[in-house]
């Protein structure tokens, strides 16, 4: 089973998948996957960042921190979908998800990208390949 359908059985309220397209927009290759391509949305990250981004919403759901998965189930397919781009892959995501907030008490923010109440995932140029794994929860 590819990385791709791994996610989406894992994980419920996903896009995840990988599409052949050459594009120069991260709002291009967002909109492969139904995602709002507005620009000021996505935000560039880091390889090790997108792996703590899929990690986390893998791990708990957004809504309620309700865990899915354990951390390190999370984290080991994480490090596969990132792991699929080689070097010079271009990691784009909306938010705080993953990433480290000096006050704990207030949840992340982000850039909506669907109609979910929330949304976040990570996208990926590389080439001529685009690849997503994008997660909306609801409350």
């Amino acid at each position: 089973m590819d990385i791709y359908k791994k996610i989406q059985k894992a994980r419920g309220g996903c896009i995840a998948g990988i599409k052949g397209a050459k594009v120069k927009t991260v709002g291009l290759a967002a909109e492969l996957f139904g995602l709002s391509n507005e620009s000021g949305i996505y935000k560039k990250i880091e390889r090790a960042e997108a792996v703590e981004v899929l990690k986390s919403v893998l791990h708990k759901d957004m809504a309620y921190n309700v865990k899915i998965m354990s951390s390190e189930k999370a984290k080991n397919l994480a490090v596969e979908f990132v792991d699929d781009f080689g070097g010079g892959a271009i990691f784009y995501t909306n938010g705080e998800y993953g990433k480290s907030r000096t006050n704990l008490n207030v949840g992340p923010s982000w850039s909506p990208a669907t109609d979910a109440t929330f949304d976040t995932g990570v996208i990926v140029i590389f080439n001529e390949v685009v690849g997503c794994a994008w997660f909306a929860d609801e409350d």
